[in-house]
């Protein structure tokens, strides 16, 4: 009922910050990575946004669209501090695949970002970090995307982007504290064309309500 009512919101605004701004203070959980989670967060219509708005508190969201986990001082590891989180949520790799290999033979980067059984690289030590100081994590893999995803990314969806689905899942099976969540589990091209936004490749607003949703259930099974 919850996301029916959710939906329905999403259906007749433009604009949630209203609602998300009244939400209760002293949320513990923290967002960090692209465009995935920033996608319409000006209008609080972010994955963030409606995780926030199902659980009844706020989350804090500090993902930057068209971030990347290798880019330095300005990479999604910087994204974040300690702050007493109880969850961090993460995401990332898609553009540093896209902007820096095309999606094509990214060997190497992919061993940058994550190894193959998920023991190094710059995502794990981010993870490692954050369960360090007291957090657990909740790792994003990428859902499947359209074929006609724009800017490139639609190169990605066959090859780079289910490897580093796979490096992810091992980097969570192999750490106590570590959370994997498959975003496609309600989000696809084929069941639900209109979770995806006009450029096919973010969640549109439909779709930002069934990823918090589905977050916000992650979050429910995964805490005590």
């Amino acid at each position: 009922m919850m996301l029916l009512a959710l939906l329905a919101l999403v259906a007749c605004t433009e604009n949630l910050c209203d609602t998300v701004e009244a939400l209760p203070e002293g949320g513990d959980v923290l967002a960090i990575g692209d465009s995935l989670l920033a996608w319409k967060a000006p209008r609080c219509q972010s994955v963030p946004d409606h995780l926030a708005m199902t659980r009844g508190r706020k989350v804090t969201n500090r993902a930057i669209n068209g971030t990347r986990v290798l880019d330095g001082g300005d990479a999604i590891p910087a994204q974040y501090s300690p702050d007493g989180w109880a969850w961090v949520i993460v995401d990332g790799g898609g553009n540093d695949l896209n902007s820096s290999c095309d999606c094509e033979n990214c060997d190497f980067l992919l061993d940058q970002i994550v190894s193959e059984d998920g023991s190094t690289g710059d995502m794990p030590d981010l993870v490692d970090r954050v369960v360090g100081d007291g957090a657990q994590v909740m790792l994003l893999g990428y859902y499947l995307l359209p074929e006609n995803a724009r800017y490139g990314f639609a190169e990605c969806r066959d090859s780079e982007f289910p490897e580093l689905f796979v490096r992810y899942e091992a980097l969570a099976s192999a750490r106590d504290g570590v959370t994997f969540v498959n975003l496609g589990e309600v989000m696809d091209p084929t069941s639900t064309p209109e979770a995806y936004d006009n450029d096919h490749l973010h969640p549109s607003p439909e779709g930002a309500a069934l990823l918090g949703a589905l977050l916000a259930e992650k979050l429910a099974e995964a805490t005590p």
